[in-house]
Formats: structure tokens, sequence, C-alpha cells
């Protein structure tokens, strides 16, 4: 093993090492590696993690980790003096979260910039080479907090507070005869208790803890100062000599006096590390590496397909969009709107809730005999006018509360009894063929507060079933609205009981918001919340455990997703929706049967009322109607009479009507970083993207279509990016202004507009080829016709 070694006083020191083993420990600097050759198992607590070339990752402040590989390796260790840091920031702690190894690459760029910046310096030895490399090691530190640290992270979702009180404890005292005792006076807690949440936390007692502690700080000292065995011993805490030969032994299997022997014999060869090997491999490794300053990156894809495939395609996000509770259609002030979406956005179910909420004056005088459904027949009688089939939610938590009694058996009887008459009623006025065709989705399953099973949930659910079977056995009949936030194995213990249920759903329909457990408590689920492919990631971990426990069901659907629970965030309004949703459409594409979007209107938002033009509802358009860049996303998905289904990647979908007319669909989503998920942005907040966003990047996208007609192809480009089409950033050049006169909001709405360019492309060979690019949270819909 060989190490060399370099030092910026205070803030940053360096190490390159080919260390294949490193045994567990943990220390108050934040610690830094970036691998330059073999791979590396880097534990960290009890997570485990293997790291490649080009990866790096942050080690928190006082977080165990050990190193291990059994090949060979070459990498950089940084060490940042983590107090200095919280001085120059003025806070009390900082959290980094930095791991290439699971993350998207494209936000460790300019980290790997720097540090190849770094490397190069040191072995080129010019004479300004050393202020270069200064001014690098501090931009390195500098990109570490800015970009990937946090400093808002609450203390107690991570276990910092009281660890943290440990370490200062244990710094302040180690060289003092202290124990047990004299920790938890110090924190105002019983020994015993101490002494169990120290081996939880710690992973050790706390006396072999301290033991470690004097130990590492005995080894620098053998390193570096010239006194004794004994005082070194005595210096650091251990009550003599023998003690101390003791430890260091079982840790290093030598002496002190034989280690410190070796120790300076190798010191005094750090003359002519610069001949070694480690500087050989470094060299070779980054010298055909041009280092880059510009951050500003092009991402380049290329999709290349068939022309003549002819698989049927399916549009499953028409076929449902989530309305609102039932109460909210009432007032009758979002009828245009709502027709307006079937009209130009097709979708063929309009998802609704709460059918039995006391507000809809169902029973009369709080009588079960005496029943009124005058309500229910005008929401239905409207939306089954204009030809949008109702997919009616059920969940015993919510229905039941209109009849709750002390008696929860008989609240069931008596709301079966209500549930009965109404779908008696349904029938018979809408006609039984009629309402077979509508979804009834039995949600609660998990329980929203802590999200365990809610064992009741299967005693309604086959009630429902059964009564509805007794009209007809082709009701389709689903459920339970499966967050699916809450793990696996939930999810995995939820459909083994399912499997032995009595009644078994017709399709499982699943609910995604992925900030919807935010507070955010600790790293995994802030690095849940960056992923980038969360929906597809989950829904792809629902089938897998639907197979394992022998409960494989063909119609899974995504009945409410957002990105965010929050009816007040300017995301919502923003050119970043409609990237976020074509997303997520192209991720789970052959996935999913459905994908019920939340929600449609902001006229049927609870904040409908407000005089802000906009502020942040999820609807597709606004109060006055104007379409958002959300409902862009829609209509381009839509655009064209795409028939068949020729392929997609993580961008694009390429579609064909059958003759020589081409329809693509793509976005350029931006990647949300963690501040925006600990700041949580509201409403009609003046948006700063620079803050919220990985680097900027454009999207250069090339298509290849094989087998085309030869000719000359039309191709007509519509696009919404943060500057065209985005009713809230012209909003926004109206000063964010409320009550706007009916002018302005007709200039609006004829201003934000998609932007429109048309192209001609002449194919000789039978290939069709063309690139496009797509700046920062733009949506394309491209049309390709053949021209005769």
């Amino acid at each position: 093993m060989t190490n060399m070694h370099y030092t910026l006083p205070q803030l940053l020191t360096y190490e390159l090492t080919d260390q294949k083993n490193i045994s567990n420990h943990y220390h108050r600097e934040a610690e830094f590696l970036y691998i330059l050759k073999g791979t590396l198992d880097v534990k960290i607590d009890k997570e485990e993690f293997k790291l490649f070339p080009e990866d790096l990752i942050v080690i928190n402040s006082t977080h165990q980790h050990s190193f291990s590989t059994n090949e060979e390796v070459l990498y950089v260790i940084f060490h940042i003096n983590y107090q200095m840091i919280l001085k120059h920031l003025r806070s009390s702690n900082i959290y980094f979260l930095c791991n290439s190894s699971i993350d998207d690459q494209h936000k460790y760029s300019v980290l790997k910039n720097i540090i190849e910046n770094i490397l190069k310096c040191y072995y080129e030895d010019t004479h300004y080479s050393s202020i270069s490399l200064n001014m690098y090691n501090y931009q390195l530190v500098e990109c570490l907090v800015k970009d990937f640290s946090i400093q808002q992270l609450n203390s107690n979702d991570l276990g910092a507070s009281r660890k943290n009180d440990i370490l200062v404890f244990v710094e302040a005292n180690y060289q003092n005869p202290i124990g047990l005792k004299d920790l938890a006076d110090f924190l105002f807690l019983s020994p015993a208790y101490v002494s169990k949440y120290f081996k939880e936390v710690f992973g050790m007692n706390f006396y072999k803890f301290l033991n470690e502690f004097r130990l590492n700080q005995a080894v620098k000292e053998l390193k570096v100062s010239k006194l004794s065995i004994t005082s070194i011993a005595m210096n650091n805490g251990f009550p003599n000599v023998s003690s101390f030969n003791k430890v260091f032994k079982e840790k290093y299997q030598t002496t002190p006096h034989d280690f410190r022997t070796k120790h300076i014999s190798f010191i005094n060869k750090q003359d002519t590390l610069k001949k070694n090997e480690l500087i050989i491999k470094m060299k070779k490794i980054i010298s055909n590496k041009e280092v880059k300053n510009d951050v500003y990156r092009e991402e380049v894809s290329v999709l290349e397909l068939d022309g003549n495939n002819e698989s049927s395609f399916n549009k499953y996000w028409k076929k449902v969009i989530n309305l609102n509770k039932a109460s909210r259609l009432l007032g009758f002030n979002s009828e245009n709107h709502i027709i307006k979406l079937k009209k130009e956005l097709g979708f063929e179910y309009g998802r609704i809730w709460d059918l039995f909420s006391s507000e809809l004056m169902i029973l009369e005088q709080d009588l079960i005999t005496k029943k009124n459904f005058f309500n229910l027949e005008r929401i239905f009688d409207f939306l089954m006018d204009n030809k949008i089939k109702p997919y009616i939610v059920l969940n015993p938590e919510v229905d039941m509360l209109l009849l709750e009694t002390n008696d929860k058996s008989q609240t069931l009887n008596d709301f079966l009894h209500l549930f009965k008459s109404f779908v008696s009623h349904i029938v018979n006025r809408y006609g039984i063929r009629q309402v077979k065709e509508w979804y009834f989705e039995i949600s609660g399953a998990i329980k929203n507060d802590n999200l365990e099973i809610n064992e009741f949930y299967f005693t309604y659910f086959n009630n429902i079933k059964r009564i509805l079977n007794e009209f007809s056995p082709g009701f389709k009949v689903g459920g339970a609205g499966i967050p699916i936030h809450c793990g696996s194995e939930t999810i995995k213990e939820l459909l083994i009981k399912w499997h032995d249920n009595e009644c078994k759903p017709d399709y499982l329909t699943l609910q995604s918001f992925p900030d919807s457990s935010l507070h955010i408590s600790g790293e995994q689920n802030i690095r849940r919340l960056l992923d980038g492919q969360y929906i597809k990631n989950q829904v792809l971990m629902v089938r897998e455990i639907s197979k394992e426990v022998n409960f494989e069901i063909n119609d899974i659907q995504l009945s409410i997703w957002n990105f965010t629970l929050s009816q007040h965030n300017f995301l919502n309004d923003s050119s970043y929706k409609a990237a976020y949703i074509i997303k997520n459409i192209i991720d789970c594409y052959g996935l999913l049967e459905g994908m019920g979007y939340w929600f449609a209107l902001d006229s049927l938002s609870s904040s409908a009322n407000t005089p802000l033009l906009l502020y942040g509802s999820p609807g597709l358009l606004s109060n006055q109607g104007l379409r958002k860049p959300s409902y862009y996303a829609y209509a381009f998905l839509n655009i064209g009479e795409g028939k068949y289904y020729l392929g997609k990647d993580d961008n694009s979908f390429i579609t064909s009507d059958g003759t020589e007319n081409y329809f693509i669909v793509c976005q350029n989503v931006g990647r949300l970083n963690y501040k925006y998920y600990l700041e949580q942005y509201q409403g009609h907040e003046r948006i700063v993207y620079s803050d919220i966003f990985e680097q900027i990047e454009k999207k250069v996208l090339n298509y290849r279509i094989c087998n085309v007609k030869n000719g000359t192809y039309k191709v007509k480009i519509q696009s919404v990016n943060e500057d065209h089409g985005n009713i809230q950033q012209e909003w926004f050049k109206l000063n964010s202004g409320m009550d706007l006169s009916k002018s302005e909001i007709d200039y609006l709405r004829d201003i934000a507009l998609p932007r429109m360019k048309i192209h001609e492309v002449n194919v000789e060979n039978g290939t069709f080829e063309f690139e496009t690019i797509l700046e920062r949270n733009e949506i394309q819909s491209i049309r390709i016709t053949y021209q005769y």
C-alpha cells in the first residue's frame, strides 16, 4: 500500500491511495471519494454501494464507513474540515447528498471536471500550479456545499443531534478518565438508556468506542510527534502503557513502537513520490481526458426504429382523469371546462369520490329509510350527456361517516343497505348495460396516517362486490388505491391477503405522489424524491411482487398521480409540469392500463375563489379556462391519428397512422434537486429555476425511421417551454396581476401558444433522419407528413 498526501491548511486535505481495505471507522470530517481505477465496495452505516471508475461519494460527518475490494484500485480521498465549513456557513449542521453510484450521472459532471483539474494541475507542476491547485480545491468545496449540501434537513430525522452531542462530549473529555455515567449525566439521561442507545447508533458499546477514539488520536501523534510512547498513551486518556499497547495491537497487529518506526521510514521517502507507481498510474488514467469547464452540456440520444411496425397503440393516459369529490361538481361553474377537456383531450372516464357525503343530502332527516339521489342524478346526468363515464371511488373510512354509529357492524349494514339502493337507482335510470361500463374502485386498503394495512378493508370490499354481482357479474370492481411509496413489504403483505381473500379485484389501482411523505425523513427518502424514474420503478416493483406472490393481474391502473399533493405549488403551472407528465406517460407505457392525472381543473380546486390568475393548482385549465403547459402535454400526446406504436425511449414516443405519416412526442424534463423538496416553493411565488434544478442541459434527439417511402416529408414542430406556450411566464410579465381585465385575459389566451416551426426533409435511401433540440422543461410534438 502506497499513499501520498497533500494539504491545504484547515479546510481540505486529500490523499491518492491504492489501499484495498480500510476497516470500519468514522470521524468529524466529511469524507469524499473519487475512483480512478478499479471498483471499490463502500459501506456507510448499514448501506452498501459499489463504486466504479469516475464514481464519487461523500461520507457525512460521524457516519461509520469502510472500504474493500479484491482488485487493483486507485482512488482519491478528500477530507473536508466539517467545523470550518459550519463556521463559514454560520450553520449548526450540514449534510451532503452526493453519490453518483445511485444518482443520475449528469448532475456530477461539474464535480468531476474540478477533480480532473486538481489531478492534472498537480502533475503538470508549473510555476503557478500551486495557486491553481488552491483555486480548484476551494472550487471543489464550494461545489459540494452549493449543489450537494443540505443545511435545513431536520437533524432529528437523521439522528444527528444527540449523536453530535455525544461526539462533542467525547472530543472534549477523551483525555480524562470518563465513563458511561459521565456521558449519561451530560445528556441528562439514565446510564441504562444511554448504553442501549449508544449500541444502536454506533454499533458498539461506549467503552469500545472511547478506546477506538483515543487510539485514533494517539496514532496521529505517533506519526507526527517525537513524544515517548508512554506520554502519547497518557495524553490520549489511556490509564497506562499496557492498556494502550493492548488496544493498539488488537487493531494494527503490531506494537506502537514498530508502527512508528515503519511510518517514519515511509515518510522519509515522500520526496520521491512523484516517480512512484501511483503518479504513473494517475497520469496514465487522466492523460487522455480533456478537462472541460463548460457546465452547459448537451445530452445526445438516438432512437432508431422500423417504420413498418404495426403494433396497436394504447393511448392509456386518456382512460381516466380525476375530477373531484362529488359535491364540488354540483356548482356547475366548471361545466364548460369539463366539456372542453372531453372535446379536446378525449378523456373517457371522470373519477369522482365522496358520493355519500352529507353535502349531497342523500338521507332525508338522517333516516336510512328515506333516500334522495337527486344531487347524484344531476352529476351523473351531466357526465353521461357528455359521454364521460363515471369512475366511482368508494372508501370505507369516508363513505360510512354519513351513517356512523357506535356499533361498526351496524354502521356497515346501514351503509350496505344505502349502497344497494344507490346501485338499484342508477341501474334503473341509466340501464344495466351503461352502468356495467363504469368503474367502481374501492380504495383505503392502506391507512394514510401510518401506511399500515386496514384490516376492515377486505370486509368492506367483499360486501360491495357481492352487491354489485347480485345485479350483474360484469361490473368492474377493483382497488385498493395502494400508495406506491408505502414500501415493498406492506404491498407484498396486502397482495398476499388479497390472494387468500374471498373476492378478488378485477383490476388493481395504485396512487402516486412522490412527495407524499414530505416531512423529509432522512437520506433514503430524499434519494427517492430525486429518482427521475420513481413512478416507473415503483410500478415495476408492484408487478414483480404480484408475480412473486402468484397474484398476477393484467389490468393495473395508476388511478391518481401527480408529483405533489399540494394545490399551491408553482410548478403545477409551469412548463416543468408538462415535461413531467409526458416523461412519466412514456416511462409507464406498457406497464399500466390507465393513468388518472390529479386533477382536471383549477375551477374544481378548494382555492378556486382566489383573485390570482394562477396559484399553483394542478388543473390543466385555469379558472378562466386558460390552457396551462400541462394541458398542452396531453394535447401533444393526442396529436395525429397514431394508430400504430413504432417505439419509444426515455425521451420520445413515435407512432404512425399506417400510411406515410408519423408522429413524435418528446420531452426534456428538468431534474429537480433536493432544494426544491426542502424549500417547497408555494403558489405564485416567483421562480428562480437555477435554485431548484440541476445544471442546465439541452437535449439533442436524433430520430432514424427505417423502411419509409422515398420522397419529401413536411415536418411540423410545436413546442412548449419556459418561453413559449407558458401562461405562467406570460403572467409574470404582467407583474402577476390580480383581477385582470377581460382584455388582459384575452391577451394571455392569445399569446401563450406553442411555438411552431416547419421543415422539409428529403428521403432517398428509405431512411428518414431528423434531429431536434429541446431546452430544459421543453416538450415537442412533431408531425411528419409525406408530400405527394
